[in-house]
């Protein structure tokens, strides 16, 4: 697989759960998910090492629970340039793979703060624009929208405002999602690094972000019609 491919790949899973955050804050699932990582904490307390063992409890907490069982407290490998050689081939960096995780937050962050235009056209006119700034306040304008005389919209133009404000909908509750994701993955990774020793949150991204993603593509799952 080249670059490219691989640039690729990392750009669909960025969008895929950026898709599932979406979807857990519209449908309200988004507190769900932060509930569970808040009793999967109460249960490392109360219970302990044999929690990944435990059938009846669901995937992501099992894959949790794991990860803070085998963590390396004395892991020192803090630069995302150590090659295999220097570590061996079998043996994994932690902090290359938070630092990929990073890197990725650091993406969907940048989308969330930046500023985007979103315009809708008919046949190539302008029928409306709207600036998303920084902090969220958005700046419409509206262009060819043609009345009938009365000051009413005709029906066609009128039905192409509704498709602008729904395009601007769906890229407000996506930064939305993005700024939710990036936060509640820096919040776990934190809690995760007391919890497994380490006292560094970037060698717990990569646990805090598969259990986030876990969480939420099981609730998908679970709603998808029969």
């Amino acid at each position: 697989m080249n670059l490219s491919d691989g640039a690729a790949d990392e750009a669909g899973a960025e969008a895929e759960v950026v898709a599932l955050a979406v979807a857990a804050q519209s449908e309200g699932a988004w507190d769900e998910t932060l509930a569970r990582m808040q009793r999967a904490f109460r249960m490392v307390d109360a219970r302990g090492g044999a929690l990944s063992f435990d059938t009846n409890i669901p995937d992501p907490e099992r894959e949790l629970f794991r990860s803070i069982q085998t963590a390396d407290p004395e892991a020192v490998h803090f630069s995302s340039d150590v090659d295999s050689d220097e570590k061996g081939d079998d043996e994994p960096n932690p902090a290359a793979a938070g630092s990929k995780i990073s890197a990725v937050l650091n993406r969907l962050l940048e989308r969330a703060g930046a500023v985007t235009r979103i315009e809708t056209r008919v046949d190539g006119r302008l029928i409306a624009a709207t600036t998303v700034g920084l902090t969220g306040d958005c700046y419409s304008a509206l262009g060819d929208v043609d009345g009938d005389g009365d000051g009413r919209l005709a029906p066609e133009r009128n039905a192409s405002l509704d498709a602008h404000l729904n395009s601007l909908r769906v890229e407000l509750q996506a930064r939305r999602a993005r700024t939710t994701l990036v936060l509640s993955t820096m919040q776990m990774a934190a809690k995760l690094a007391l919890a497994m020793g380490t006292g560094n949150p970037l060698l717990a991204l990569p646990a805090a972000w598969k259990f986030i993603r876990g969480v939420l593509a099981e609730r998908k799952q679970i709603e998808q019609p029969a």
